[in-house]
């Protein structure tokens, strides 16, 4: 009622200000990690939505970016929950979210990541599909994070050039799952790793996204690598556990780095390296088994 009553002016100032605050409450309420909490978060999101299409969003980037924010949110908010129900919100708020960057200026980082960012957890999204279609779906959403990505450049940022890399390992890793024969992508997957190391091994020491970056693109080259030695000539098998034992290796000692300074995060990559290890060392070099234990 009092709302009914204001002047214009004071309305948007007045939706303005309890968009902020559903906003505010709705990452509070994530925040908590309690389910519950987490559903009221949803809520708020959409409440705030709601206030904010009150207002003549279409001219204004400020507020258009608050959607592209708050269906953001929303996605990220289903993907805490299990089942296809879920995901398909989860599916449809990041659809509304790209919907709302559609032609939207790319012009700082912070505009870049959020786009990109509604992509990245697109494509994670597709990722985890066995159909093709849908990883079809990801490779596309992947790419879209890069483009956009850079428009900025990896120079202008530390962060814009972590999530290019971020976004090229996770492609790779998606290039190199056992969909086609394994030299069908060999040549995308060592590009797509090349870059994601390149970019993110300048900032190991100083940000473990960039060692799960190096890390994840290791283990893109290494599954290419063993996929294509069940297929490979007598001659080309040398090579090729030659580089896969090489990734093992140098990955491997990234984690102990990592571990020796207290980062505990990547034991479980470091298994998926671990178990892929003693399987090439016992069938081609098994006195090197003890030695990969102590690494």
């Amino acid at each position: 009622r009092l709302f009914g009553t204001l002047p214009i002016k004071t309305k948007e100032l007045y939706v303005s200000d309890a968009v902020t605050l559903w906003s505010s409450i709705g990452q509070a309420q994530i925040k908590s990690n309690k389910p519950n909490n987490t559903e009221d978060a949803i809520g708020c999101f959409e409440r705030a939505i709601h206030l904010l299409q009150l207002l003549p969003w279409q001219g204004n980037l400020q507020l258009r970016a608050h959607l592209i924010g708050l269906w953001f949110n929303i996605g990220n908010a289903q993907r805490l929950f299990q089942g296809t129900t879920r995901r398909n919100a989860a599916i449809n708020a990041y659809t509304h979210a790209i919907v709302f960057s559609q032609d939207f200026p790319i012009e700082n980082p912070q505009s870049a990541l959020l786009i990109s960012n509604v992509w990245m957890n697109r494509a994670s999204l597709f990722s985890s599909a066995q159909d093709e279609e849908q990883r079809k779906e990801a490779l596309f959403s992947f790419e879209k994070s890069i483009e956009i990505l850079k428009k900025v450049g990896a120079d202008k940022d530390p962060n814009i050039a972590l999530h290019i890399a971020r976004a090229q390992a996770n492609r790779a890793k998606l290039l190199s799952l056992p969909k086609d024969k394994a030299n069908t992508n060999a040549s995308a997957i060592a590009e797509a790793a090349a870059e994601a190391k390149k970019l993110s091994e300048a900032f190991i020491d100083q940000a473990p996204m960039a060692a799960e970056n190096v890390l994840n693109a290791r283990l893109a080259l290494c599954q290419n690598y063993c996929l294509r030695l069940q297929e490979s000539k007598s001659d080309e098998s040398l090579n090729l556990y030659e580089q896969a034992t090489d990734e093992i290796d140098e990955a491997l000692s990234l984690i102990h780095k990592c571990e020796a300074k207290g980062a505990k995060l990547f034991r479980p990559i470091a298994r998926q390296f671990f178990r892929v290890g003693t399987q090439l060392y016992r069938s081609q070099q098994p006195h090197f088994l003890l030695s990969l234990i102590h690494i």
